[in-house]
């Protein structure tokens, strides 16, 4: 417990002392700050080659692939620069507190960022940018990813309440022709655990409503017109519903596990488990006995504990969201923290969004006013692609596409990349000439 408490001690420490230099870079861009984070990148270089050196070797010695990525965090953040701080590093400090006595006001400090952002990640060897941005009260964190000139694409994960950010340089390791952006909504992951929201503050209209705050401010960072929304699964709801109400923000809406009326979905996935059953032993007949007449003896109160119980024998069949392998995902992504692990699945804390889908069915709106497409796995029986590609085809909208990964499941942007941005970049290159 104790070295527990110490590690996110230290990520707590690294985290401040990243901020700290994030804020520098992109307020002051005198030459002689410059020279400072020439140097600090430099040293922080050295460290980052030792450190892979170091856990290479680790590696090598220990098979146990949980010892090492402990291992592996412990030593990351036991780096010396962490323990004490260097001249360079104080003479940061000194002038970050001298800026904040120059600069009043939050609009004053707004105003040069960005000027020294891409500076600051060149020097860091780091591909993303992380903030918080005050979106009614609540502060959004905010990762991007950001390509000069390119589209920019709002990416909505699923749940509701599961986080993408420890997955999210893994989704944009290979995706040079777009900005990627990636928020954890509100009541999940960083965006909770800094806001602290209540579950009575977690609704539909809420989650919107941040939605289009968070786009207005993407608009004017980036300088674009409008964006390109991507919503995965829970994702795909909030996303539908925004394309649906403010078309004036989007080049256009993209679906990935689309879900179109989440009880036929839900009965669909579990006929599918029975059909891999066959006679269920005494385990499985069980839970079958306890969700009864699934998903229709789901109800405000149970909803969550009846979803859970079906999940268990969907994943045991294999026809729910196959997880295998996502910790080797995190650990390759490089936008994992196990400080986000007490966010990152927080669909308790979304039990509003949770009821909100019981009745979910978009069936009966077909009319859209900005193109659609839907990138679906052709095994995806957890969000029926079967539903989503019916649906599709009684859609009217400027333009439409449907986009089929083969052998792919719920998470065709895990399994399947190349497959996914293949199509991903199709569609994107439609609005190349609009990015600024």
């Amino acid at each position: 417990m104790a070295d527990t408490k110490k590690l996110l001690k230290l990520q707590q420490k690294e985290t401040d002392y990243r901020h700290l230099y994030e804020t520098l870079s992109e307020t002051y861009e005198e030459p002689s700050a410059k020279e400072v984070f020439m140097t600090l990148a430099e040293k922080r270089k050295e460290r980052a080659d030792r450190l892979r050196e170091l856990t290479a070797y680790d590696l090598k010695a220990n098979a146990s692939v949980t010892e090492n990525w402990l291992r592996y965090r412990k030593l990351r953040n036991n780096t010396a620069f962490l323990k004490r701080l260097t001249e360079e590093e104080r003479s940061a400090m000194k002038e970050y507190k001298a800026l904040k006595e120059e600069y009043s006001s939050f609009e004053a400090l707004a105003e040069n960022s960005g000027k020294c952002a891409d500076l600051l990640m060149r020097l860091n060897g780091r591909r993303y940018k992380e903030e918080y941005l005050p979106i009614g009260r609540i502060r959004e964190y905010v990762m991007s990813f950001a390509h000069k000139g390119k589209p920019v694409i709002v990416y909505l994960h699923g749940g509701p309440g599961e986080s993408v950010i420890p997955y999210a340089g893994f989704i944009a390791k290979d995706i040079d022709f777009a900005t990627m952006v990636f928020y954890d909504q509100r009541g999940t992951g960083r965006t909770q655990l800094k806001s602290r929201t209540s579950e009575t503050a977690i609704t539909f209209g809420a989650l919107l409503t941040d939605l289009r705050s968070t786009i207005a401010s993407l608009k004017q960072k980036y300088g674009c017109e409008k964006v390109i929304l991507l919503g995965h699964s829970w994702g795909t709801v909030l996303g539908t519903q925004y394309a649906l109400r403010f078309p004036e923000d989007l080049y256009c809406y993209i679906g990935v596990g689309q879900v179109v009326n989440f009880m036929a979905s839900e009965k669909y996935c579990l006929e599918k488990a029975k059909e891999a059953m066959g006679t269920p032993d005494k385990t499985d007949q069980a839970i079958l006995d306890k969700i009864g007449d699934y998903p229709y003896s789901m109800n405000p109160q149970n909803v969550l504990r009846s979803l859970i119980r079906a999940r268990t024998l969907e994943k045991k069949y294999h026809v729910a969201a196959d997880t295998e392998g996502i910790r080797e995902i995190m650990k390759e992504s490089g936008t994992f923290s196990w400080q986000d692990m007490p966010g990152m699945i927080s669909m308790k804390q979304n039990m509003n969004l949770m009821r909100f889908l019981l009745t979910y069915d978009i069936a009966g709106n077909t009319e859209y006013k900005v193109p659609v497409f839907y990138i679906l796995g052709t095994k995806d029986y957890q969000v029926s692609s079967e539903i989503a590609s019916d649906y599709f085809e009684t859609i009217q909208a400027p333009e439409k596409k449907l986009y089929w990964i083969e052998e792919a499941g719920h998470l065709p942007n895990l399994t399947k990349p190349k497959e996914f941005n293949e199509a991903l970049k199709e569609i994107v290159q439609r609005y190349e000439d609009t990015a600024e």
